[in-house]
């Protein structure tokens, strides 16, 4: 297992389609008075309170997905390393979420689920991220805290369907995140390079936008695209020894148009580039 010692951020790290204020500097609302002492709001409160370093591994092709708790901001509960050790979002836990059953349960204004349709899944081998210890439960489905997603410019709710996809797709954004993210030696990487010769490692790819994506159709995604901008290239390879980014507070990303999330190998961030 890698240690780091980080300064301890709240972030929200997933491939969810964020807000275009990542693009600026953030601005967070506070959660509503009439719902600051609700069950899931106070919960959300308590798990920012407990968060640690936490190491996921073994994620390579697993599936994940994350139940979010609109407080104002979003207070996002992740799958990741729990229920089935390779099906971290067991599909009929998942289909058996209903958002405002479960908002009403909670007292909370609205819950949101990500992916909205379909399923995620890690590219990755390990995450190292900011976690709370603390396993809670949403319908039988377990979940940990791992930061939270701001809400809109006007306080609602994110769109995570499908149909946000388009406002967001390759356009790269700076992201809140202090995390160590593996990608071990031996396994394949999917790549794509910009024109300014930046190369991006995706992370993780959905199933929303298009049902038939899965691990071994990224080693030929470029063939589905039908909107990667001019000068963008894509490529495959087996790494020769493990790559490992670093994000120290903040970390670039960008999501494709099938809503897979890619991170930036910038300079100081990653130990080489492949």
């Amino acid at each position: 297992m890698r240690s780091t010692t980080m300064k301890k951020t709240l972030m929200y790290f997933s491939a969810s389609l964020v807000c275009t204020a990542l693009a600026a500097p953030l601005a967070y609302a506070q959660t509503a008075p009439a719902y600051a002492n609700s069950p899931g709001c106070a919960m959300g409160q308590q798990d920012k309170n407990s968060m640690v370093m936490m190491n996921h591994t073994n994620l390579r092709n697993v599936s994940w997905g994350e139940v979010i708790l609109w407080c104002g901001n979003g207070d996002t509960y992740n799958t990741m390393g729990l229920n089935e050790p390779k099906d971290s979002m067991p599909l009929a836990l998942y289909q058996g979420l209903d958002k405002a059953k479960l908002a009403k349960q909670l007292d909370v204004p609205s819950v949101s689920l990500n992916p909205d349709s379909g399923r995620r899944f890690w590219t990755c081998d390990e995450f190292e991220i900011e976690t709370s210890p603390t396993v809670r439960e949403f319908n039988g489905l377990k979940t940990r805290y791992v930061g939270f997603l701001p809400a809109k410019a006007d306080g609602s709710p994110q769109d995570l369907s499908p149909a946000a996809i388009p406002k967001y797709m390759y356009k790269p954004l700076e992201f809140k995140r202090s995390s160590v993210l593996v990608f071990k030696k031996d396994r394949p990487v999917f790549l794509l390079t910009d024109p300014q010769g930046i190369s991006w490692v995706i992370k993780t790819y959905q199933t929303g936008v298009d049902p038939t994506l899965n691990f071994e159709a990224l080693s030929t995604i470029d063939k589905r695209y039908k909107h990667l901008p001019e000068g963008w290239k894509f490529r495959t390879l087996t790494l020769d020894k493990d790559l490992v980014l670093t994000a120290k507070g903040s970390q670039r990303i960008m999501w494709d148009e099938f809503g897979g999330s890619w991170d930036a190998l910038d300079p100081g961030t990653v130990n080489y580039v492949p």
